[in-house]
């Protein structure tokens, strides 16, 4: 499925007209999601490109060699009736020396984004009911502005429950490995995940009290992470 057009979403976008500065465009208001990149190897765009990529009063989330991940805040349309809005974001991807603006979605609140090459993934949530919430993780190609796929995190059934993306990566051609809190009835507390377009589904590795929730790390397509002190792994 075709990511839509960047004119598409500023349609349904009523963008802040506040806390516009210059440089690359980062925006100082509100809470920001955190990113990541995945080619230590390869240094990072330029502040001159990434300022290229970004409009001004936009938010710089991650920067890799080849793209950029960047949000505007605004409302958003939260339902069919007129002047249902809420605050969120719109998150959009530029390829390097093609310079064109990729839309990514909006959503209510963004948690984490991986950004390897030009293959992204980022994991958002969204209320959905009372004391309940629902995350999302989607995988997107920027340079062939494709969505590859998405996946829930977690399995909610019951009230109140809540899912936390806490660490997330992304290799090169859109396999997703991620570490959430909760979501899952066997895996209350912190659980590794994965998945892939071959197998979009969620997989889960590993869970357990005893998991680091911010030691996920990436090498050549192989996840690790931190339990019980020793760090275990996995193909993906």
């Amino acid at each position: 499925m075709s990511i839509q057009d960047f004119r598409g979403v500023l349609a349904v976008l009523v963008v802040a007209a506040t806390a516009l500065v210059s440089g690359c465009g980062a925006s100082s208001s509100g809470a920001q999601a955190t990113g990541s990149a995945s080619t230590p190897s390869r240094p990072p765009a330029t502040q001159r490109q990434v300022a290229r990529c970004t409009p001004r009063g936009a938010h710089v989330v991650v920067v890799s060699h080849d793209a950029v991940v960047y949000t505007v805040a605004g409302v958003l349309r939260a339902g069919p009736l007129p002047g249902s809005r809420a605050q969120g974001v719109a998150v959009f991807g530029c390829v390097i020396g093609i310079w064109k603006r990729v839309a990514l979605g909006t959503v209510r609140r963004l948690e984490k984004v991986a950004l390897n090459g030009t293959a992204v993934a980022y994991a958002s949530s969204q209320v959905q009911g009372i004391d309940t919430s629902r995350t999302d993780v989607l995988v997107a190609d920027i340079r062939r502005r494709h969505k590859l796929f998405d996946v829930p995190a977690g399995r909610i059934a019951i009230a109140p429950s809540f899912v936390s993306v806490d660490a997330l990566v992304v290799t090169p051609d859109g396999t997703v490995a991620w570490i959430q809190h909760g979501g899952t009835a066997e895996s209350p507390g912190n659980s590794v995940h994965a998945a892939s377009v071959a197998k979009p589904s969620d997989h889960q590795l590993a869970s357990g009290p005893a998991i680091n929730p911010r030691s996920l790390r990436l090498v050549s397509g192989t996840v690790s992470w931190l339990e019980d002190g020793q760090r275990r792994s996995a193909r993906i």
